[in-house]
């Protein structure tokens, strides 16, 4: 039997995210492989996102980010890792949350590849505790 958590106990887990993220917090996205959470960034940098203030609301241990602004590409590539940090430097020790990104695949899907110069957009994003 695999394990289960109530939903209760899952919202309040899932209530650290933002807790964690920060005013200045960033979401980043990179070519590459992943480095571990706590490692510096591998890879080329291709867009920074702000996050908002309270960067979403939890309920029934689904968080739903609030919009995220559109940015422009600094770089051009295909999108392959994402970090969000709790702050401006992302050196590995800002690292809260990290996950996969791909074109049509990962835990942030793009529609395309990254174009430098080009606009860089995020329609949603959410995050369920493991163990629906």
């Amino acid at each position: 039997m695999a394990t289960s958590l109530k939903t209760s106990l899952r919202t309040t887990i899932m209530n650290t995210i933002p807790t964690a993220l920060t005013t200045t917090s960033r979401l980043l996205v990179y070519t590459g492989a992943a480095p571990s959470n706590t490692s510096p960034p591998s890879g080329l940098l291709l867009a920074t996102f702000t996050l908002a203030s309270g960067v979403g609301t939890v309920s029934s241990g689904v968080l739903t980010f609030s919009a995220i602004s559109s940015v422009t590409a600094g770089n051009g590539g295909t999108p392959q890792y994402y970090r969000m940090i709790d702050g401006t430097t992302d050196d590995g020790t800002h690292t809260q949350v990290q996950g996969s990104a791909g074109v049509g695949s990962g835990d942030l899907s793009f529609t395309s590849i990254i174009t430098s110069g080009g606009t860089v957009s995020i329609t949603s994003i959410t995050m369920t505790e493991g163990d629906p």
